[in-house]
């Protein structure tokens, strides 16, 4: 796959003066963006290393190996985070079966997707409703590993799941 940026829509000259920037503009701006990536490029290697995770061979060779194992186990799969954390579940949901709510069927090897995002307890009690424990896969993601919301939903779904 080739991914190309096409940046014609940013300019003004093509859009407008009222919705776009000149070239001077973006010229100018450019050295300021330069070391903005720079000093994002320095703190991704020590307090945020998400950025390298797509490269880390070993972790995405046991995420594929665990995937494997565990394929057909599962009728749902349960995502537990808030915000962008649970947004990349939905967004490859959406994209390897369609948009929600107008899906197929869902199988063994493509379970249905439960997405904890919220600490509505209405929205927590009715989706932990219909869901069967021993037969749901629960995937817990924060970026930081202490989000509030994540946590607390992650702790309401784990005694629930230990009191059946």
């Amino acid at each position: 796959m080739n991914i190309q940026f096409d940046e014609r829509n940013l300019f003004a000259d093509m859009v407008g003066k009222a919705d776009g920037i000149s070239r001077a503009d973006l010229e100018r701006a450019q050295s300021r963006a330069v070391k903005a990536l720079q000093a994002f490029e320095k703190r991704s290697h020590n307090e945020v290393g998400f950025p390298h995770l797509p490269f880390q061979a070993k972790v995405v060779q046991a995420i594929v190996k665990y995937a494997a194992e565990v394929r057909g186990s599962y009728d749902t799969v349960c995502v537990v985070g808030i915000g962008g954390s649970a947004l990349g579940a939905w967004a490859l949901d959406c994209g390897i079966r369609g948009p929600h709510p107008v899906q197929g069927a869902f199988t063994a090897d493509h379970p249905r997707l439960v997405i904890l995002d919220n600490v509505d307890p209405d929205f927590t009690t009715a989706a932990l409703a219909s869901m069967n424990p021993r037969k749901t896969l629960v995937v817990v993601v924060a970026k930081s590993g202490g989000t509030a919301e994540t946590v607390s939903t992650f702790l309401i779904l784990a005694s629930g799941c230990n009191s059946r």
